[in-house]
């Protein structure tokens, strides 16, 4: 007796592949559609929301040698600009990338941070709150 498949089940496994084959097309091509979206939402955005919930939570502001210093949950943090990156320390979080001719100010209501980012100036004026 001979051992072999029959028709049926090679035909069911052809099914099979081709269903297999089709989601994946399937699937690539939504892959391909999500990538060509334009979300909208740039770096700067993502860093202005960073900053505001960091300042929202600090008091204790002062200007000391280009770096604007708070206090939040009783520990100090400042934010610099360290060549082309505004960060924040302790530690040494990186806010925003490419960043050129920083400055920031103070008043007893904002806190403007301004520079130039990939080519294209900004001002960010964020709320001081009273503790």
């Amino acid at each position: 007796m001979k051992r072999g498949y029959t028709l049926l089940e090679m035909m069911l496994v052809l099914i099979s592949a081709v269903i297999v084959m089709m989601l994946c097309v399937n699937f690539l091509f939504l892959l391909k559609r999500s990538k060509e979206i334009d979300v909208g939402v740039t770096q700067l955005d993502i860093m202005e929301l960073q900053l505001q919930h960091e300042l929202m939570l600090g008091y204790s502001f002062s200007l000391e040698d280009s770096s604007l210093c708070y206090t939040k949950f009783d520990s100090e943090a400042c934010l610099s600009f360290d060549g082309s990156r505004l960060i924040k320390t302790p530690g040494y979080e990186i806010l925003l990338f490419d960043v050129n001719e920083g400055s920031m100010s103070l008043s007893d209501d904002f806190v403007v941070i301004s520079g130039t980012y990939q080519d294209e100036s900004f001002s960010i004026a964020l709320e001081r709150l009273k503790k």
